[in-house]
């Protein structure tokens, strides 16, 4: 036992004189040494006697130093911002700003841009709206030209009526469903324009009503794509309806979710809770709604030449502008032989089911 112990205890110092080794060659410890040997700088003033910048995260504000030839964080960077700060930095452009976008953070900037021109409006007493815009894009299309027949598909309050009126058709035909009739016949009447249109009740997807008119030289659409949602049919339809050398206005409403309002796509609304339908402006009879790009590559596939995005929506308001588009579209001599739903396989003309 005696001759057990020096041995133990040479093996211990040896043990405890390496240790003593590493703690005296690590960096961390001297650091450690010298800072609690220091006295505890002032926070409320930095190196150059100016209050340091509290709106900074530290890890901004921080410097870095170079030691044995490998870059080390000084000892005022070595505490990093965690949790929510570091994350909010990290993720805020490519996470942050489109849940801010998609839940509402748009349309209240587009709101507050609008502020001025709403309130440059009610000191002017202009009262313009979209449609009249629209009207007078269409009015620029078609130059020193007059339209021999017009149809207007939905005609609403009349308001479109006495405008299409001004451009001196021969015919002016409308076509409403046969539910709105009442309510049509007492709005013509009121503005005096009850005898100078010719009316046919039907639905246009699935009637003959208008089969011994067309073509027309101008189909006015607006406010009623949104309601089909047979909608690439429905345009396929208007394009054979209109006559070479024609032209049509598509307005309809549009996607409103904001992953989704600048693709080429359909959203559809199905089952939708009544606060998402107060969020986004949702009607509970609505759903299918386009992209502003899906009903332009629709109006070209279907054989327009020329398709023109007009910006009367904005012309009234920002806010408009981001869940309605509206088109002038306009039919070439032989257009058809471009439209991609017009080839034929097996002589069943694509986009023209029954």
């Amino acid at each position: 036992m005696l001759t057990e112990r020096p041995a133990k205890t040479a093996a211990s110092s040896r043990r405890s004189t390496m240790s003593e080794t590493r703690r005296e060659g690590d960096p961390r410890q001297d650091r450690a040494s010298q800072a609690a040997s220091e006295p505890t700088p002032d926070r409320s003033v930095g190196n150059d006697g100016k209050a340091p910048n509290r709106l900074r995260p530290a890890f901004l504000n921080s410097q870095r130093t170079r030691s044995n030839g490998a870059m080390s964080p000084s000892p005022e960077s070595s505490a990093m911002p965690t949790g929510l700060a570091f994350w909010s930095m990290v993720l805020y452009r490519p996470l942050i700003v489109p849940i801010l976008m998609a839940t509402g953070f748009t349309m209240l900037l587009y709101r507050a841009l609008d502020l001025p021109r709403r309130a440059l409006r009610r000191l002017t007493g202009d009262t313009s709206d979209y449609r009249l815009h629209l009207f007078n894009h269409l009015k620029d299309q078609l130059g020193d030209s007059r339209p021999g027949t017009i149809l207007e598909i939905g005609p609403r309050d009349g308001v479109d009526t006495e405008r299409l009126l001004s451009l001196n058709p021969d015919r002016l035909i409308q076509a409403e469903l046969p539910h709105a009739k009442e309510a049509l016949e007492a709005d013509l009447s009121g503005r005096g324009v009850l005898d100078k249109v010719e009316i046919r009740y039907g639905n246009i997807m699935y009637d003959r009503a208008l089969d011994d008119l067309v073509p027309f030289d101008l189909i006015w659409c607006t406010g009623v794509l949104y309601h089909n949602p047979e909608q690439l049919r429905m345009i396929a339809r208007l394009f054979d309806w209109t006559a070479p050398g024609g032209h049509m206005v598509m307005e309809t409403a549009t996607a409103r979710r904001f992953p989704t309002r600048n693709l080429a796509c359909v959203e559809i609304w199905h089952n939708v809770p009544k606060h998402v339908q107060r969020r986004y402006h949702l009607s509970s009879h609505i759903t299918h709604l386009p992209s502003r790009s899906a009903v332009a590559a629709w109006l070209e596939m279907s054989g327009y030449g020329r398709v023109e995005h007009s910006p009367c929506h904005r012309q009234q308001s920002f806010a408009l502008s981001r869940n309605r588009a509206a088109f002038v579209c306009h039919r070439g001599q032989d257009d058809e032989q471009y439209a991609y739903y017009w080839h034929m396989d097996e002589n069943y003309p694509i986009g023209r089911a029954l």
